[in-house]
């Protein structure tokens, strides 16, 4: 979690919207992806305050908030690499559909510029999972109905 600044970056456009703007927000989400309600996930507070901005907040990172023993978690395991960063969501929300829960989990932008930045995931040859992730972008990408080359790796 870096500084958040007033107005700037995607931390801060995401703060607005579940802060001030949540019914509106969520709205917009159900439309677009469907389902009868979505309910946001809150933050956890940590000891990790400092004079830089950083008031005792966490994001939610990987899956933390499941159980270990949750089955998504062992699931996770297998499907995504387990080196290097752990993913930190800048929201994470609830949906129900059809009778069933699905996670939404946000990774949102503040501008053009950061979707233009590589990964600094290394190859399998360097003990990284870079190709276990192009393959598991392209099979989410493939299962929401995008096609080309948009795997988000390279600008």
């Amino acid at each position: 979690m870096s500084k958040i600044r007033l107005g700037y970056g995607s931390e801060w456009q995401m703060l607005r919207m579940l802060g001030r703007h949540r019914d509106w927000f969520t709205q917009e989400v159900l439309l677009s992806i469907g389902g009868n309600s979505l309910v946001w996930k809150d933050f956890v507070f940590t000891s990790n305050v400092s004079e830089s901005g950083n008031f005792g907040d966490a994001e939610i990172k990987g899956l933390n908030f499941l159980p270990n023993t949750h089955a998504a978690q062992m699931a996770w395991r297998d499907w995504w690499p387990q080196s290097g960063n752990v993913h930190n969501w800048d929201a994470v929300g609830v949906l129900e559909r059809e009778g069933a829960e699905e996670w939404v989990l946000v990774e949102a932008k503040g501008n053009i510029e950061e979707l233009r930045q590589s990964t600094t995931a290394k190859s399998k040859d360097y003990g990284g999972g870079l190709e276990k992730i192009q393959e598991k972008l392209a099979e989410t990408q493939k299962a929401v109905g995008l096609s080309g080359e948009r795997l988000w790796t390279s600008p």
